[in-house]
């Protein structure tokens, strides 16, 4: 029999708090965060011994689960030790109970530490995308892929209030190969999901192979590639200040002012 909420609650001496709902929610939407990305969310002002004694009953309590890994710099956060946390199914389960229609999937997403460093910067550009478009939705691509109905998967979802489209984001950290990058833009291009694909990079060599695969050759020195429904982004730059960051080239809309709120 599925336990109420309250039956939860009680089994696990935890009453689950707006802010842990909150909580749980973020760690559902983005599968993965390190203890800063929740503080920062979560705990604004809040004492830092406060923080880990909250998240540690979240813990004991089953709602949360934290895993070690090998000592790294976790994303963007140099002061990081080696722990990651994640929703468990206890958690999937209370926010489905304190939101009726809430549609979630019962398991939370497998940790893969190779693409850890990638999902936990795409955690950062979340919210900065937030920032940037206050009233947009956000989505995990991890949470999309579950559903088959994708023709292209990205890496996030962002879907304006303004309009309700939808924008495909990658966020592009390591090379890929030529043809690959070839069947992405092929794939994006015959995509009647997304009217709009964002790349996020830093790196000026990946940038030059997938605009290559855009036009189908090589761009010329000083040209401004005319690519379509694709732009380009430095993603540092936009983490950091994405309410002032320009589009390398492309015709996003996103280095202009406003929101969508």
């Amino acid at each position: 029999m599925i336990e109420t909420q309250m039956e939860t609650a009680q089994s696990t001496n935890v009453i689950l708090t707006a802010r842990d709902l909150a909580l749980l929610r973020s760690l559902y939407d983005n599968t993965v965060m390190t203890f800063s990305q929740l503080a920062v969310r979560h705990f604004a002002n809040v004492a830092k011994p406060t923080v880990i004694n909250r998240l540690s009953k979240l813990e004991r309590a089953g709602f949360i689960s934290r895993e070690r890994i090998p000592r790294m710099e976790l994303g963007r956060d140099k002061n990081a030790i080696g722990v990651v946390f994640q929703v468990t199914r206890l958690g999937i389960l209370s926010l489905r109970q304190s939101s009726t229609g809430m549609e979630l999937r019962a398991q939370p997403i497998r940790i893969h530490h190779h693409s850890l460093n990638h999902d936990l910067i795409l955690v950062d550009l979340t919210m900065a995308l937030q920032r940037r478009f206050p009233g947009a939705s956000v989505t995990n691509g991890k949470l999309l892929a579950t559903t088959g109905k994708a023709e292209a998967v990205p890496d996030l979802v962002l879907e304006r209030a303004i309009g309700k489209t939808k924008v495909a984001v990658e966020l592009e950290l390591s090379s890929k190969s030529e043809r690959r990058y070839q069947e992405i833009v092929l794939r994006y291009r015959m995509s009647k999901d997304y009217h709009e694909v964002i790349y996020f990079l830093d790196d000026p060599y990946i940038e030059r192979l997938i605009t290559r695969a855009i036009l189908n050759r090589n761009p010329h020195p000083k040209e401004v590639p005319m690519t379509g429904k694709f732009t380009f982004v430095r993603a540092s730059e936009f983490i950091t200040n994405p309410e002032t960051t320009a589009v390398l080239y492309g015709s996003s809309d996103i280095s202009e002012t406003g929101g969508d709120a």
